[in-house]
Parts: structure tokens; sequence; C-alpha cells
């Protein structure tokens, strides 16, 4: 089978990225999850989907600098008391092809692309989509709210990235113009 580069997503909450990223999945690459504080939504795997840690865990991974977040400040938002880490193993893996991840901030993924050449894939949607998709998730009308603001993938797309609208364009379809623009992709 011939080689395919690594990507990074992403996104907004509820931009589309997990969907994105089980496509990918489907078609052969291997997911790199990030590591969170957050409960577990039903249906999702410790260790497939994410790496559930409690804080303790999370601060100790911290300490010994396994993520690469500049500080725990930084790796927590806020609006809703949850840690999410990027591993630092992420660089030695996505130097490796078929390999795909879903950094949760635009500067963790400006930081890992600094080191790896990896494509990147940026996720917007309009809010209406965003907040139906939240709300089909089950969470409460104050935690769709800090989702709908929070983090700065809720911004303006970084230009570095290939942006795509979830609003208008479904997983497949993006992998499709991906491969059309590299024939490596797929």
């Amino acid at each position: 089978m011939e080689e395919r580069p690594s990507f990074i997503v992403t996104g907004a909450s509820a931009s589309g990225k997990t969907t994105l990223v089980r496509e990918a999945q489907g078609i052969g690459y291997e997911y790199l999850p990030t590591h969170t504080t957050r409960e577990k939504r039903i249906g999702e795997r410790d260790g497939i989907d994410n790496i559930f840690v409690s804080r303790d865990e999370f601060e100790d991974n911290f300490r010994y600098g396994r993520y690469l977040e500049p500080s725990l400040d930084y790796a927590e938002l806020k609006s809703i008391g949850v840690y999410y880490g990027t591993p630092a193993a992420w660089i030695e893996e996505l130097g490796r092809s078929d390999r795909c991840a879903a950094p949760v901030a635009i500067r963790m993924a400006r930081k890992v692309l600094s080191q790896v050449n990896a494509i990147w894939v940026h996720l917007v949607c309009n809010d209406s989509d965003r907040y139906e998709r939240l709300a089909c998730r089950g969470y409460s009308e104050e935690e769709i709210i800090a989702r709908m603001v929070s983090g700065e993938s809720a911004g303006k797309p970084p230009e570095e990235a290939i942006v795509f609208n979830t609003s208008n364009i479904k997983p497949d379809k993006i992998l499709h113009k991906l491969r059309s623009r590299d024939e490596r992709f797929i």
C-alpha cells in the first residue's frame, strides 16, 4: 500500500472533527487521541476516541513533559473546567504516514506542524448547525453556550490550513477534495 501523508484537523467544538477522523479511520488512517479530563460521551472508548484521565493524572503528565501545552493554565478550557493535552509523542507519530490527529487549539496545531510535515485541515460550520450538534450530545444549555464561544478554534480560521465548511460539505467529500489536491493523500 502506498504511504499517505498524515494530517491534523482543527475546528471549534461540533465543527465535525470527530466525524472526519472516523471517515479517515475507515480508509486506514490511525487516529492519535488527545488526552482530556472531560467525561466520556456515550459510545466513546478510552484510548480510541480520547485518552480519558483524572485531573491529577493530567497534571502529573504535564509535569513530566508529556504534553506540548506551554502551561496547565493554557491546557484548561476554563468555561467548562476541562483539561485537554496534546501528547508530545505526536511529533514522532505524525512524522509517519497514515496518521491523523485533532489538536484542540490552533496554537498547538502550529506547534506540531513546526516540527512535522503534515496536512492541516480546519473545519468551520454555521452556528445553528454547531448548536444542534452540541444539543444532540446531551449537553446542558449552559455547556452548549460555553462551547459555542470557547477556544481559539471558534475564531477566524488559520491562513495556513485548508478550510472546509461542514455545513456545506460532508467528510467523505472533504477526503475526496484532499485527494485531488495531493495524490498521495488517499
